[in-house]
């Protein structure tokens, strides 16, 4: 990086990145982030799914393992304001961009998590998760991506799947599996949900929900002949089968 690159404010947010790292100022009605994410690891390749003509989806890790430092205030302009101070947190960036329709006939997993190795991985499917499009597992040990899986060497399997009260058709697993194959390298991986947040995606006659998860990943195998196995705390995004409501 080289100098002052970009500035992009979105509603009294902003995103700068400069030769330390990406600045990023968030404002919310409650809640204010202004903090350095400062990359610490190669970026990724492009993971790309065009399974119909006019609709591709690509996906890009810019950076899966950032030191960050700053502060953040929740609860802003209440008795309940708390200010916290950012010392060495980890941060992660990714970019997504293509044409696709949430009423498509598509889902998706997401994940991502920085521990004695950081990994992110991609999983395009159907609408009902019963069919992938393509998926993409990528390693990363330090600074260096050490270990790369695609499409089926991969296997995703959804456990224990369970319902909110007031959404019974759009449940979201409790547990996920990822096991990975590719030459010498071999990846169990398993994320266990402890805490939750639906983002409600509204079109025309129906919407999709988002559902954020955070929780902790346990992770075993062997990267070029090394065992491994760690566990550590992170983040699932699944994207539930869409609704009609008309």
């Amino acid at each position: 990086m080289v100098g002052y690159i970009a500035r992009t404010p979105i509603s009294g947010s902003s995103v700068e990145l400069t030769e330390q790292g990406y600045h990023v100022h968030v404002e919310s009605a409650d809640a204010v982030m202004d903090a350095m994410f400062r990359p610490e690891a190669e970026n990724g390749s492009v993971f790309s799914v065009a399974d119909e003509p006019g609709r591709v989806i690509n996906w890009f890790v810019a950076s899966p393992k950032m030191n960050v430092d700053g502060i953040l205030t929740i609860n802003k302009g209440t008795p309940m304001e708390k200010t916290y101070r950012l010392e060495n947190a980890r941060g992660y960036h990714d970019h997504n961009w293509g044409f696709w329709l949430w009423q498509d006939d598509l889902g998706w997993d997401w994940g991502q998590a920085s521990g004695k190795y950081t990994f992110g991985f991609g999983h395009i499917t159907n609408n009902n998760h019963t069919a992938s499009k393509g998926a993409v597992l990528e390693v990363w040990k330090d600074k260096k991506k050490v270990a790369a899986f695609r499409d089926t060497e991969i296997k995703i399997r959804r456990d224990k799947m369970m319902n909110l009260p007031g959404m019974p058709d759009n449940p979201f697993p409790l547990v996920t599996v990822l096991n990975a194959s590719s030459g010498g390298n071999e990846l169990n991986i398993e994320f266990d949900t402890e805490r939750l947040t639906p983002i409600m995606i509204p079109f025309g006659g129906g919407y999709r929900v988002i559902w954020e998860l955070s929780g902790t990943y346990k992770v075993s195998g062997y990267i070029g002949n090394k065992p491994v196995s760690y566990e550590t705390t992170g983040y699932l995004e699944y994207v539930a089968e869409l609704l009609i409501t008309e």
